[in-house]
């Protein structure tokens, strides 16, 4: 009868991750990515104290980076779905390296991706983005020529960065979806925008 319920248990983590993960590149999906974070600003609504394991941890902001992958499109059309499948994969496997282990990656939709920042301000997510926008250009995307340099449009924000703590992780979100449009609307592509 144990064999059977650690069985039926391990499916259970299974099943548990491949709802929560993007079959793609292994981060969060969507639903994944909000079930997460909002443990983080779960935390700050109470006064920013979690314990774990024993221990105190403490939670006083959580910033948010949207990004945009640019030409998505354009190198699919041109190049095919392995070299579009290859740029997603790889910004996926950019953003993952290069943050603490304690920040979630997600995958919002085909080519957006979703960055949480835990105990990190504003001005110090600006400085993350922009170390993942200069990273994400150095890549080699296969079955794209050299020539194609990838880029991608980020927009910040931070839970704390107006007069009062956004606690609602969907809004958090959409603002700084609208930072990064803004990026790509007025400024080209490969840049970081802020919200204020």
């Amino acid at each position: 009868m144990n064999k059977k319920i650690r069985e039926l248990e391990k499916e259970v983590r299974r099943l548990k991750i491949l709802a929560e993960r993007d079959f793609l590149t292994g981060v969060y999906n969507r639903e994944g990515f909000v079930r997460q974070a909002e443990k983080f600003l779960e935390t700050i609504r109470r006064g920013g104290v979690e314990i774990k394991e024993g221990s105190r941890f403490v939670v006083f902001d959580f910033s948010i980076i949207f990004v945009d992958l640019d030409n998505l499109k354009k190198l699919n059309d041109k190049y095919g779905h392995k070299a579009g499948d290859s740029f997603i994969k790889l910004a996926a496997k950019v953003f993952t390296k290069n943050l603490r282990d304690l920040d979630i990656v997600g995958r919002w939709g085909g080519d957006e991706f979703v960055i949480g920042l835990v105990n990190v301000d504003l001005g110090n997510s600006v400085k993350v983005a922009e170390k993942l926008r200069k990273k994400l250009s150095a890549v080699k995307i296969y079955g794209a020529p050299r020539s194609f340099k990838p880029s991608a449009s980020f927009g910040a924000v931070s839970a704390k960065s107006g007069k009062k703590v956004v606690s609602n992780i969907r809004l958090l979100i959409e603002k700084a979806d609208k930072n990064m449009y803004k990026a790509k609307k007025n400024k080209g592509n490969g840049l970081v925008i802020v919200y204020k």
